[in-house]
């Protein structure tokens, strides 16, 4: 077993990317399809650098599921134009994307999983390259859907100092675990986050001030405690 450290050329997202081992010369092997071009902000893939696809998500994690539904296709034998036509003409349902207004807010809401930081990650990440002055609640109000536990060191896994950025105008943080939540904040360069306990004191706390874009970060367990109050209008 090889125990050299690992060199990247390039990361997605946490162990994601072009790795080397320094030593054996273990290294990410050539893929058979591959996405060649990918432009987040205006929501465009190019596959094997002549396919395109039009995200309707747009996130590297939809990236890698288009990329591998491209793939699976390919290998059955669909032509590639025809692949890129489809996914860009797909009505996307995801469970993990909400949209909503609250007040003068249009709200996205970025679900991820508990005890994932790298869901987590892959959501601020989002939410620091939208670049549009913006309001950001973060709920914590049940921890696992697997285990019963209290348990909230992997709160300390995740980099919300990617919300440390000039469009992030508020950060408010809400649910039972909040002061777990303000105790990693004090451990971040943040300096305009506050904490409101209640879910729905904080929502109308937004409801009633500006109109900036509004993102939530929550888990799957959470996510209907701020969209099933009845000032959360969801859109189709």
């Amino acid at each position: 077993v090889c125990h050299a450290p690992m060199e990247y050329e390039y990361v997605h997202y946490n162990h994601i990317g072009a790795y080397r081992c320094t030593s054996c010369g273990h290294a990410r092997p050539d893929p058979d399809y591959a996405a060649t071009e990918l432009d987040l902000q205006n929501g465009k893939l190019i596959l094997d650098g002549q396919f395109t696809v039009a995200l309707a998500f747009r996130s590297i994690y939809n990236v890698y599921n288009i990329l591998a539904a491209y793939a699976a296709c390919r290998e059955c034998g669909v032509e590639g134009a025809a692949i890129a036509d489809t996914l860009s003409s797909y009505i996307l349902k995801n469970g993990r994307m909400q949209t909503f207004t609250l007040g003068q807010h249009h709200g996205i809401l970025l679900t991820s999983k508990h005890e994932n930081s790298i869901a987590y990650d892959t959501n601020l990440r989002y939410i620091a390259s939208a670049n549009e002055d913006c309001t950001v609640l973060i709920i914590v109000d049940a921890v696992s859907r697997k285990y019963f536990t209290s348990e909230t060191s992997w709160l300390w896994d995740i980099d919300f100092d990617q919300l440390n950025v000039p469009h992030v105008k508020r950060v408010i943080l809400s649910g039972m675990y909040r002061n777990d939540l303000a105790e990693r904040f004090r451990f971040t360069g943040v300096q305009n986050w506050e904490v409101i306990p209640g879910i729905p004191d904080a929502a109308a706390a937004i409801r009633d001030s500006g109109s900036e874009a509004l993102y939530v970060v929550t888990c799957f367990s959470d996510r209907d405690k701020l969209l099933n109050l009845p000032d959360v209008k969801k859109e189709g």
